[in-house]
């Protein structure tokens, strides 16, 4: 199978091909870095840190721009509140934000551009279309001009009624026409006294939001990248207004191949937004529940649809991680080394293992799921399958095959990331838990003793009061051993 993907601009499935077929680009709008980052921030960096890993897995190469807006009236306020500079802020907020996204196991992009670094880039890019007559000077201000761009809205097929709709409500006097949005905002004052602007052809001033990506779009890759991505939130009128001025700057050059949405997270059917006061921050999850939790709960509904946010979500991605953990830890034994590529038991050929071509031991179901617009919920459900098989196979080489395929497909998705007795956490000598070790060792040594007994009821009965505990029993030939489940 070949890579299909949804493309936004045709509003339909087709097949993925590079303009190079040794070198992917692909560009995806990130954060403002003013604030914690809430769970609907996270889930266009996991979805697209997902497609980069596929591409990774296709290509030879990809280059993957993820930017950082530095600049911005959310950033400003910030700074003013706290009496400090935008970069004190701007870096404060990036390095949390990294830290939370690497907890979820996103890789970190190829370029990752700063929208202040790129300044002169984005004065050259308005310059450009003043001179094509796209752009027009207002009181210290430069305007795109909507209606001298015949394919506005091309993206999100929203008509000129449909945009003046929304303008009218926010129609300044210095423009031509109600659809036209800021390229450069002039500073207040002009003498530069204690405001945050640069220097310009049309005064001092800052950057509008759009023009940022379309500069940063065109010095890290030229005039036309593979994939654009984002929220769907992002779609109008960032996306469609990007499109206007880079094509309007570049000769009518197309600005991507491909544009890919990813869905909203919803609390009770509303969209998650800090606008909206409905937030569920990543940071403060991630005191409760693992990142890679989270990661596969973002994962098992389908990237363009919408995932209705809850404990229950949670709670299933940390049961299909039990079973898949378990399925490993029984079959791979519990040893992963620091590449976290596993060890094979002295007793398994090594040849079975193919640690150094992980690409071998995935599947074509797994990957053609995955080949099909990243339907994860078709994956995931086939890593249940290899579970099942493993679980219910005789021949201990077909145990350790399908294990090891459902290790692949697992990575290849960003989990399984550290090894099984670390995901179980064996935390013995922690007594700050709901059932103390002494209490469990107790009730283990009584289950030993029903077992020899051959009292299985009562084995059982221990078993279950133990599991209500989150303790789980491993039974094995040298007697029982147990593990403290992950508490969310």
């Amino acid at each position: 199978m070949a890579l299909k993907l949804y493309n936004t601009l045709s509003k339909k499935k087709e097949i993925f091909s590079p303009q190079n077929t040794n070198e992917v680009t692909m560009y995806v709008c990130g954060p403002t870095v003013y604030n914690y980052a809430h769970i609907g921030n996270a889930r266009p960096a996991v979805v697209f840190d997902l497609l980069f890993r596929i591409l990774l897995h296709l290509y030879p190469k990809v280059s993957y721009a993820r930017n950082i807006t530095d600049i911005d009236d959310k950033i400003i306020n910030k700074a003013n509140e706290e009496n400090c500079s935008i970069s004190k802020i701007a870096k404060e907020y990036y390095n949390i934000y990294k830290k939370d996204m690497e907890t979820l196991h996103i890789l970190a992009p190829t370029l990752e551009p700063w929208a202040t670094k790129h300044i002169k880039d984005i004065i050259e890019l308005i310059q450009k279309l003043i001179d094509r007559k796209y752009a027009y000077v207002a009181q210290g201000h430069v305007i795109f001009h909507v209606p001298a761009f015949n394919d506005y809205g091309i993206l999100s097929q929203k008509t000129r009624k449909d945009i003046l709709a929304k303008a009218r409500i926010e129609m300044a006097s210095y423009k031509k026409d109600p659809s036209d949005f800021i390229l450069w905002k002039a500073a207040k004052n002009q003498k530069n006294e204690g405001e945050i602007a640069w220097e310009s052809p049309w005064g001092l001033g800052r950057p509008g939001w759009h023009i940022e990506c379309s500069a940063m779009i065109a010095a890290c890759f030229g005039t036309t990248i593979d994939i654009h991505g984002g929220g769907q939130d992002l779609m109008f009128p960032h996306h469609e207004n990007e499109i206007a001025q880079s094509m309007a700057a570049h000769g009518n050059t197309e600005l991507a191949k491909f544009w890919i949405h990813n869905g909203f997270v919803n609390l009770n059917n509303e969209k998650i937004s800090k606008s909206l006061n409905n937030t569920f921050l990543v940071h403060d999850i991630l005191k409760k529940t693992q990142g890679e939790s989270i990661r596969l709960a973002l994962l098992c509904v389908h990237y363009r649809g919408n995932i209705e946010w809850g404990p229950s979500i949670i709670e299933q991605a940390n049961k299909n991680l039990n079973r898949f953990y378990e399925c490993l830890q029984k079959f791979l034994g519990p040893t992963f080394n620091s590449q976290n590529q596993l060890t094979p038991d002295i007793d398994t050929p090594t040849s079975i293992y193919n640690i150094d071509n992980k690409k071998h031991n995935i599947p074509p179901k797994f990957m053609e799921a995955l080949e099909d617009d990243l339907n994860t919920s078709e994956a995931i459900a086939y890593m249940h399958h290899l579970t099942t098989l493993a679980n219910t196979e005789k021949e201990k080489k077909m145990q350790i095959k399908y294990s090891l395929e459902l290790f692949a497909c697992g990575h290849l998705l960003g989990i399984f990331q550290q090894s099984p007795q670390s995901w179980f956490q064996i935390e013995k000598g922690n007594e700050n838990q709901s059932i103390s070790v002494a209490k469990i060792e107790e009730l283990l040594e009584q289950r030993n003793i029903a077992r020899k007994s051959d009292d299985f009821e009562k084995a059982d009965e221990i078993r279950k009061t133990l599991l209500k505990a989150d303790i789980l029993i491993k039974d094995n030939k040298g007697g029982s051993e147990w593990l403290r489940k992950r508490s969310f």
